[in-house]
């Protein structure tokens, strides 16, 4: 066997064995819970696969799981039509919090019922960025026995907790958004109505790559634990 035919079966030998990167797509405030975790934990055990994140808002996570461009998508609630295109899994459940502006009259209280907000001008989010999430937070309020007037719609997290910040209304969004920089605002927990959002992990139905299959049984054992 000549030299040349021996580089080429080692190249080949070496890129069959190659892992190919792990492409993540998600939403801030799932990166500073469990995804953190998992990626902490997956790099122990597959330091040899390399990881991308790609935050970016539901709407185009899904338009990257279609084009191929993403493995997974990590993000809240999905719209209910996604179960019969994608893989779709609820990680976890998470408390949704009022957020107010720290000027706010019951900024200081532990806890509050929500229909303690019920005349109070709300903050959405863009339907075209994150679908189903205005019908999220019509049904926590209605939970309350009220309906909330959206008068502003955020394209981010970030932009909601900041127009809040200005005093443009209130919001609730799930606890875990209280890790990302919110100054001048107060996550206020709710004692009524206890509701939940939940948060998951979506891939194509198709047979995952090595290096996704990887990650869904470290992802598969935190959820567990």
């Amino acid at each position: 066997m000549n030299r040349s035919h021996v580089a080429v079966q080692t190249i080949k030998t070496h890129y069959a064995n190659t892992n190919e990167p792990l492409v993540i797509g998600y939403i801030p405030t799932i990166l500073q819970s469990f995804l953190g975790q998992t990626l902490k934990r997956f790099g122990i055990a597959y330091p040899e696969v390399a990881v991308r994140l790609q935050e970016m808002p539901p709407s185009e996570q899904v338009r990257a799981l279609r084009d191929g461009a993403i493995d997974i998508a990590f993000m809240g609630n999905p719209p209910d039509e996604l179960d019969e295109e994608f893989t779709v899994k609820c990680i976890k459940k998470v408390p949704i919090a009022a957020v107010l502006p720290d000027t706010h009259p019951l900024a200081d209280k532990s806890s509050i019922n929500l229909a303690e907000l019920a005349s109070e001008k709300f903050i959405g989010m863009c339907e075209e960025t994150f679908p189903g999430r205005n019908d999220r937070i019509r049904d926590t309020c209605r939970c309350a026995g009220f309906m909330p007037n959206l008068h502003l719609f955020a394209d981010s997290h970030a932009s909601m907790i900041a127009l809040v910040a200005a005093g443009q209304g209130v919001a609730v969004m799930p606890n875990e958004a209280e890790a990302l920089p919110h100054p001048q605002v107060v996550f206020m927990p709710l004692h009524h109505p206890i509701y939940y959002a939940r948060s998951t992990a979506v891939w194509r139905k198709e047979t995952p790559s090595k290096s996704l299959d990887k990650y869904l049984k470290i992802l598969f054992e935190q959820i567990q634990d």
